[in-house]
Protein backbone atom coordinates (compact mmCIF):
# COMPACT_ATOMS: atom_id res chain seq x y z
CA UNK A 1 0.00 0.00 0.00
CA UNK A 2 2.93 2.47 0.80
CA UNK A 3 4.66 1.90 -2.92
CA UNK A 4 1.34 2.47 -4.30
CA UNK A 5 0.77 5.89 -2.26
CA UNK A 6 4.41 6.60 -2.83
CA UNK A 7 4.04 5.50 -6.85
CA UNK A 8 0.32 7.90 -6.77
CA UNK A 9 2.82 10.94 -5.32
CA UNK A 10 5.35 10.97 -7.78
CA UNK A 11 2.35 10.64 -10.77
CA UNK A 12 0.62 13.68 -8.73
CA UNK A 13 3.52 16.16 -8.62
CA UNK A 14 5.18 15.42 -12.05
CA UNK A 15 8.71 15.59 -12.53
CA UNK A 16 10.45 18.58 -14.06
CA UNK A 17 12.46 18.57 -17.47
CA UNK A 18 15.85 19.47 -17.74
CA UNK A 19 15.53 23.06 -18.49
CA UNK A 20 13.35 23.46 -15.55
CA UNK A 21 15.87 21.69 -13.28
CA UNK A 22 18.96 23.28 -11.56
CA UNK A 23 22.24 20.95 -11.70
CA UNK A 24 24.09 20.31 -8.73
CA UNK A 25 28.07 20.72 -9.61
CA UNK A 26 29.82 16.96 -9.34
CA UNK A 27 31.28 17.72 -5.94
CA UNK A 28 28.06 18.70 -4.08
CA UNK A 29 26.57 15.55 -5.10
CA UNK A 30 25.70 12.94 -2.03
CA UNK A 31 27.36 10.13 -3.38
CA UNK A 32 24.93 7.84 -0.87
CA UNK A 33 22.02 9.51 -2.46
CA UNK A 34 23.34 8.75 -6.03
CA UNK A 35 24.58 5.22 -5.74
CA UNK A 36 20.76 4.67 -4.67
CA UNK A 37 20.19 5.54 -7.60
CA UNK A 38 22.31 3.37 -9.85
CA UNK A 39 22.19 0.88 -7.67
CA UNK A 40 19.48 -1.74 -7.90
CA UNK A 41 19.15 -5.84 -6.26
CA UNK A 42 16.22 -7.89 -6.11
CA UNK A 43 14.59 -9.18 -3.16
CA UNK A 44 14.69 -12.77 -4.63
CA UNK A 45 16.04 -14.94 -1.33
CA UNK A 46 16.94 -17.65 -3.14
CA UNK A 47 19.52 -15.77 -5.25
CA UNK A 48 22.19 -12.86 -5.77
CA UNK A 49 20.80 -10.06 -8.28
CA UNK A 50 23.08 -6.78 -8.86
CA UNK A 51 22.98 -4.39 -11.59
CA UNK A 52 24.70 -1.21 -11.44
CA UNK A 53 23.96 1.48 -13.72
CA UNK A 54 27.25 3.75 -14.41
CA UNK A 55 26.67 6.52 -16.14
CA UNK A 56 29.23 9.32 -17.52
CA UNK A 57 27.77 11.31 -14.55
CA UNK A 58 29.16 8.48 -11.95
CA UNK A 59 32.44 9.17 -13.16
CA UNK A 60 31.99 12.84 -13.20
CA UNK A 61 30.89 12.87 -9.01
CA UNK A 62 33.23 9.97 -8.55
CA UNK A 63 36.69 12.42 -9.59
CA UNK A 64 34.94 15.48 -8.70
CA UNK A 65 34.94 13.88 -4.50
CA UNK A 66 38.39 12.01 -4.80
CA UNK A 67 41.74 13.72 -4.25
CA UNK A 68 43.26 11.02 -5.52
CA UNK A 69 42.01 11.24 -8.89
CA UNK A 70 42.34 13.83 -11.80
CA UNK A 71 40.26 15.96 -14.03
CA UNK A 72 42.13 14.45 -16.96
CA UNK A 73 41.29 11.36 -15.57
CA UNK A 74 37.74 12.19 -16.02
CA UNK A 75 38.09 13.43 -19.21
CA UNK A 76 40.03 10.43 -20.06
CA UNK A 77 37.38 7.73 -19.44
CA UNK A 78 34.46 10.01 -20.75
CA UNK A 79 36.57 9.80 -23.83
CA UNK A 80 36.12 6.08 -24.21
CA UNK A 81 32.79 5.24 -22.54
CA UNK A 82 30.62 8.68 -23.50
CA UNK A 83 29.03 6.48 -26.80
CA UNK A 84 28.38 3.39 -24.75
CA UNK A 85 25.97 2.62 -21.66
CA UNK A 86 27.98 0.69 -19.29
CA UNK A 87 26.62 -1.71 -16.58
CA UNK A 88 28.03 -3.73 -14.19
CA UNK A 89 26.19 -6.93 -12.82
CA UNK A 90 25.95 -9.85 -10.73
CA UNK A 91 24.02 -12.81 -10.82
CA UNK A 92 24.10 -15.97 -8.38
CA UNK A 93 22.00 -18.82 -7.01
CA UNK A 94 22.32 -19.25 -3.49
CA UNK A 95 22.72 -23.08 -1.96
CA UNK A 96 21.20 -24.62 0.56
CA UNK A 97 23.58 -23.64 3.32
CA UNK A 98 24.28 -20.20 2.11
CA UNK A 99 26.50 -20.73 -0.63
CA UNK A 100 27.03 -18.87 -3.54
CA UNK A 101 26.81 -20.25 -7.64
CA UNK A 102 28.26 -17.43 -9.71
CA UNK A 103 27.43 -17.33 -13.29
CA UNK A 104 29.31 -16.20 -16.19
CA UNK A 105 28.92 -13.42 -18.30
CA UNK A 106 28.22 -15.73 -21.34
CA UNK A 107 24.88 -16.93 -18.95
CA UNK A 108 24.33 -13.42 -17.92
CA UNK A 109 24.35 -11.98 -21.65
CA UNK A 110 21.36 -14.37 -22.43
CA UNK A 111 19.39 -13.00 -19.63
CA UNK A 112 20.37 -9.22 -19.31
CA UNK A 113 18.64 -7.01 -21.74
CA UNK A 114 17.90 -3.24 -21.30
CA UNK A 115 15.58 -1.05 -23.12
CA UNK A 116 15.96 2.91 -23.69
CA UNK A 117 13.08 5.13 -25.29
CA UNK A 118 11.65 1.79 -26.65
CA UNK A 119 14.46 0.82 -28.10
CA UNK A 120 16.56 -2.47 -27.09
CA UNK A 121 20.45 -1.90 -26.50
CA UNK A 122 22.76 -4.50 -27.94
CA UNK A 123 25.59 -5.67 -25.93
CA UNK A 124 28.91 -5.25 -27.44
CA UNK A 125 31.28 -8.31 -28.20
CA UNK A 126 34.59 -7.87 -26.35
CA UNK A 127 36.05 -8.51 -29.63
CA UNK A 128 34.82 -4.97 -30.69
CA UNK A 129 35.73 -3.17 -27.79
CA UNK A 130 39.00 -1.26 -28.56
CA UNK A 131 42.08 -1.86 -26.41
CA UNK A 132 41.82 0.51 -24.16
CA UNK A 133 37.99 -0.31 -23.29
CA UNK A 134 39.43 -3.54 -23.02
CA UNK A 135 41.99 -2.03 -20.14
CA UNK A 136 39.84 -0.06 -18.68
CA UNK A 137 37.09 -3.02 -18.08
CA UNK A 138 40.16 -5.33 -16.29
CA UNK A 139 41.44 -2.50 -14.36
CA UNK A 140 37.61 -2.35 -12.59
CA UNK A 141 37.63 -6.20 -12.27
CA UNK A 142 40.81 -6.67 -9.38
CA UNK A 143 39.15 -3.21 -7.86
CA UNK A 144 35.50 -4.53 -7.00
CA UNK A 145 37.10 -7.71 -6.03
CA UNK A 146 39.16 -6.00 -3.44
CA UNK A 147 36.11 -3.90 -2.69
CA UNK A 148 33.32 -6.43 -2.45
CA UNK A 149 35.33 -9.95 -2.37
CA UNK A 150 33.54 -12.62 -4.00
CA UNK A 151 30.90 -10.64 -4.81
CA UNK A 152 33.27 -8.04 -7.12
CA UNK A 153 35.10 -11.15 -8.70
CA UNK A 154 31.97 -12.16 -10.30
CA UNK A 155 30.75 -8.69 -10.87
CA UNK A 156 30.74 -8.73 -15.19
CA UNK A 157 30.83 -5.12 -16.90
CA UNK A 158 29.21 -4.81 -19.96
CA UNK A 159 28.84 -2.31 -22.51
CA UNK A 160 25.61 -1.72 -24.88
CA UNK A 161 24.91 0.37 -27.63
CA UNK A 162 21.86 2.15 -28.08
CA UNK A 163 20.32 3.95 -31.78
CA UNK A 164 19.25 6.86 -28.89
CA UNK A 165 22.45 7.26 -27.86
CA UNK A 166 24.05 7.05 -24.09
CA UNK A 167 21.38 6.96 -21.30
CA UNK A 168 20.86 10.26 -20.40
CA UNK A 169 20.54 10.75 -16.32
CA UNK A 170 19.07 13.96 -16.69
CA UNK A 171 16.86 13.74 -19.10
CA UNK A 172 13.06 12.73 -19.15
CA UNK A 173 11.33 9.57 -19.36
CA UNK A 174 12.79 5.99 -18.14
CA UNK A 175 14.78 3.04 -19.21
CA UNK A 176 14.22 0.00 -18.42
CA UNK A 177 16.32 -3.71 -17.55
CA UNK A 178 15.62 -7.27 -17.19
CA UNK A 179 17.94 -9.83 -15.70
CA UNK A 180 15.60 -13.25 -15.61
CA UNK A 181 13.04 -12.27 -13.71
CA UNK A 182 14.26 -9.57 -12.04
CA UNK A 183 12.80 -6.59 -13.71
CA UNK A 184 13.15 -2.48 -13.04
CA UNK A 185 12.26 0.37 -14.38
CA UNK A 186 14.04 3.58 -14.00
CA UNK A 187 12.04 7.14 -13.62
CA UNK A 188 14.99 10.15 -14.67
CA UNK A 189 15.69 12.71 -14.72
CA UNK A 190 18.25 11.39 -11.39
CA UNK A 191 16.76 13.60 -8.35
CA UNK A 192 20.48 13.30 -6.98
CA UNK A 193 22.28 15.34 -9.65
CA UNK A 194 19.47 17.88 -9.33
CA UNK A 195 19.61 20.85 -6.57
CA UNK A 196 16.55 20.82 -4.46
CA UNK A 197 13.19 22.92 -4.38
CA UNK A 198 11.59 24.78 -1.98
CA UNK A 199 7.92 24.41 -0.93
CA UNK A 200 6.38 28.25 -0.37
CA UNK A 201 4.23 26.74 2.44
CA UNK A 202 6.69 25.44 4.99
CA UNK A 203 10.64 26.12 3.03
CA UNK A 204 10.94 22.90 3.18
CA UNK A 205 13.49 20.81 0.47
CA UNK A 206 12.42 18.51 -1.86
CA UNK A 207 13.16 16.31 -5.31
CA UNK A 208 14.64 18.79 -7.44
CA UNK A 209 12.37 16.20 -9.98
CA UNK A 210 9.34 17.49 -8.21
CA UNK A 211 7.41 20.57 -9.46
CA UNK A 212 5.23 21.04 -7.03
CA UNK A 213 4.77 19.71 -3.31
CA UNK A 214 3.07 16.38 -2.63
CA UNK A 215 2.16 17.48 0.84
CA UNK A 216 0.88 21.33 -0.46
CA UNK A 217 0.06 20.98 -3.70
CA UNK A 218 2.32 24.04 -4.60
CA UNK A 219 4.27 24.78 -7.10
CA UNK A 220 8.15 24.44 -5.91
CA UNK A 221 10.37 27.16 -6.39
CA UNK A 222 14.59 26.74 -7.25
CA UNK A 223 17.13 26.70 -4.34
CA UNK A 224 18.51 30.33 -3.97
Amino acid sequence: MVKIILISLLFAVGFCSEAQAQLKAPEEVKLDAFLSEVEYSSDNPDAVELVFWLPLAFWEVSVAQDETLRQEDYLAIADMVSEYNLFAVVKGNIGYFGGVTYETVDAILKDFSVTYQGSPLTAISQDDLSADLKSFANLMQPMMASMLGPLGENMHFIFMGSPKGAIDPLGNGDFSFQLGEFQRTIDLPLGSLLEDKICPTDNALLSGKWNYCPFHGKKLSPKQ
